[in-house]
Formats: C-alpha cells, structure tokens, sequence
C-alpha cells in the first residue's frame, strides 16, 4: 500500500482491532501525508527533516442501528518505521 510494508499494516491493523472489535475484517485504505513543521511539533514529534512524511490508515465499516446505518471511521497516523503517533475516530 503506497511504500508502507504490510508487515506494518498487520501491525496497525492489529492495533485498531484491539481498540475497536468492530473493525475486525477490515481493510483499511492508505494515503501518504507530508508532517509540517508545526504538526510535528504540536504532536512532540521529532521527525528528522528528510522524514517528514507519514501514512494515514482509515478504516471504515457502516454500523447497523436500529433504522440506519451511521459510518464508523477510524484513522490512524503512522511513520514509515510503523510508530503509531495518531489515532482519531469518528463519533
């Protein structure tokens, strides 16, 4: 998925997972991102200059409720090396 091994996804994957059960079977879709200066230093990050870009892995599974069905999201945010700096979920 776009540079990020799959050994890395597995890992992410499994992270979410023990988080959010629900999320158990999907797949999550990848996108690369490029970590400014000021994000970084927001999220006490200290990224070298020529690494500044991170992968974002977004889940999405529809939830049933009892008449309709509400999207659940959960991105996470991960460097190359698989450290998982972020993880944000939808209400």
């Amino acid at each position: 998925m776009k540079g990020l091994s799959s050994r890395i996804i597995e890992l992410v994957k499994d992270k979410v997972v023990a988080d959010f059960p629900e999320l158990k079977g999907v797949e999550p879709s990848c996108s690369r991102k490029t970590l400014e200066a000021g994000i970084a230093d927001r999220l006490e990050v200290s990224l070298p200059k020529r690494a500044g870009a991170v992968y974002v892995l977004t889940f999405r599974k529809d939830m049933p409720l009892e008449d309709v069905r509400l999207p659940r999201v959960v991105r996470a945010t991960v460097t190359a090396d698989g450290r998982i700096l972020k993880v944000s979920v939808s209400k």
